[in-house]
């Protein structure tokens, strides 16, 4: 059955207007009544207890704390000498000879070749229409 083949019935609309009505009104008495409950009505006023006695406390001890011992100077033994490690050689120079030619070859440098050309641009075709992959047009 579909929601669009009922017919529209003006007696069916006044009855849900109504139900609608009915509920608000039954969620609104509600929250009246529940904002309304004295708690303190349902706390009772005598609160019964029982006593348990404890122990007595045991006495503070009267005899003073032993002495601390007396800390223990440390002393560390004496330093072991460095080891005597060989020299190292020092850095190498060798002496600037102006007159000695630092470069034996010169370098080959290439000649630049052709350079790469843009294509052509693509032929412009008229667009093409759309049309169904099926062939159904």
């Amino acid at each position: 059955m579909s929601y669009l083949n009922q017919a529209h019935d003006p007696r069916r609309r006044a009855t849900a207007i109504v139900t609608v009505g009915a509920v608000h009104a039954l969620l609104a008495v509600g929250v009246v009544t529940g904002l309304t409950i004295n708690a303190d009505r349902i706390i009772p006023d005598i609160i019964e207890a029982t006593n348990i006695p404890l122990d007595p406390p045991e006495p503070e001890p009267t005899e003073p704390p032993p002495p601390k011992p007396d800390p223990i100077n440390y002393i560390p033994p004496a330093p072991v000498p460095p080891i005597p490690l060989p020299p190292v050689p020092g850095p190498t120079y060798e002496e600037f000879d102006p007159t000695k030619l630092i470069i034996d070859e010169v370098p080959y440098f290439p000649t630049p070749g052709p350079t790469a050309q843009p294509a052509p641009p693509a032929p412009i075709t008229p667009p093409k229409r759309a049309v169904p992959r099926n062939g159904n047009w």
